[in-house]
Formats: C-alpha cells, sequence, structure tokens
C-alpha cells in the first residue's frame, strides 16, 4: 500500500513538474502529460476531467497564452444578474444605509458680455472718465 501511494505521488508531481520546453512539439508534450495522467490513475488518484484540463493549460508553454485566454473566457458564463425591481420613494432612506446624494451638476447660464460705450467708460485703475 505505501508503495502504491509513492507512486501516485511520484505520478502527481512528475505531472506538475512537466512544463513544455520552448519549440518542444506540442504531440509530444501532450504524449508525457498523458502517460504522467494514466500512471497517476493507475495507482488510485481521482482527477476529475475539469481539474486535469486546467492542469493541462497550466504546463503548457507561453506559445500558447492565446489559447489559454481564449479558453478562460469562453468558459465563464456570463449571465446579466436580474437587478432588483425597487420603488423610489422620495426622502425616505431604506435600511440602516446612509443616504448618498451626489451633488447635481446643472449647466450654468453664460452671461453675456454688455458692450460699453467707449464714451462712459470708466477706468478701472483711476475710476476717471
Amino acid at each position: 500500500m505505501n508503495y502504491r501511494c509513492k507512486a501516485k505521488t511520484d505520478a502527481i508531481k512528475g505531472f506538475m513538474n512537466c512544463r513544455q520546453n520552448v519549440g518542444t512539439p506540442i504531440k509530444e508534450h501532450m504524449m508525457t502529460v498523458m502517460a504522467y495522467l494514466s500512471e497517476a490513475q493507475a495507482n488510485g488518484a481521482e482527477i476529475d476531467a475539469a481539474t486535469q484540463l486546467v492542469m493541462v493549460l497550466q504546463i503548457l508553454s507561453k506559445d500558447f497564452d492565446l489559447f489559454q485566454a481564449s479558453y478562460n473566457l469562453n468558459q465563464k458564463e456570463i449571465s446579466p444578474a436580474p437587478k432588483p425591481k425597487r420603488k423610489k420613494e422620495k426622502g425616505k432612506n431604506k435600511g440602516n444605509k446612509p443616504a448618498v446624494n451626489a451633488p447635481a451638476f446643472k449647466k450654468s447660464k453664460k452671461t453675456k458680455k454688455r458692450k460699453v460705450d467707449p464714451k462712459k467708460a470708466k477706468c478701472f485703475h483711476c475710476g476717471k472718465k
């Protein structure tokens, strides 16, 4: 029984340390990975398919980063969460949360500059006409 446990542990360690080197053909690398997985399962390791897939994606070389990103995006279950229906109550605060009022920005009215008649204009410095 002790030998079987050690063999299972060694197979899993070998699998986790089996990184794909740059330039190694993917077919050769995947055959090595499959050998480690089958050895681990033969010695009693129970690894489900989803876990195996995630583990295999982690040991691929950087050449497969785009493939990994694509896989991860496709696996996410994107479903819009239903928005809770709320009644709008003016001036009342629901629950213990304090009301947060954001300042309302209004467009300011632009004032038109009046044209000053040069005859009536005063000097802003000394105040003489």
